[in-house]
């Protein structure tokens, strides 16, 4: 009888947006990283596609933050919670604030 460890191991995903406050768009091409709170080292990375989502997987309940960069912005940090008994897939969404003196087209 073969047994996968693998099979063991809880399994959860964040999903979300990131876009421009005031309604302004959504934001391609951002960082995100996830970080156990308290921790420097991220357990997941992605990059927003074009419509601005991202999707990162992670194995372990508890505190983490997500940290989002992308210029001309400024930078986002945020908290967030999973436990045993939550969902398998987290939905978030981003609004994130441009820095001053940059023009718009």
């Amino acid at each position: 009888m073969l047994f996968c460890l693998c099979s063991a191991l809880s399994q959860y995903t964040i999903e979300g947006y990131v876009y421009e406050s005031g309604n302004r768009g959504y934001i391609k091409n951002a960082e995100i990283a996830i970080l156990p709170a308290g921790s420097e080292n991220a357990v997941g990375f992605a990059t927003t596609d074009t419509n601005g989502k991202y999707s990162i997987a992670i194995t372990s309940p508890g505190d983490y933050m997500l940290i989002i960069i992308k210029e001309p912005y400024f930078e986002s940090i945020e908290s967030f919670s999973i436990d045993n008994g939550s969902a398998k897939k987290l939905f978030l969404k981003h609004e994130i604030e441009r820095n001053p003196g940059y023009i718009f087209e």
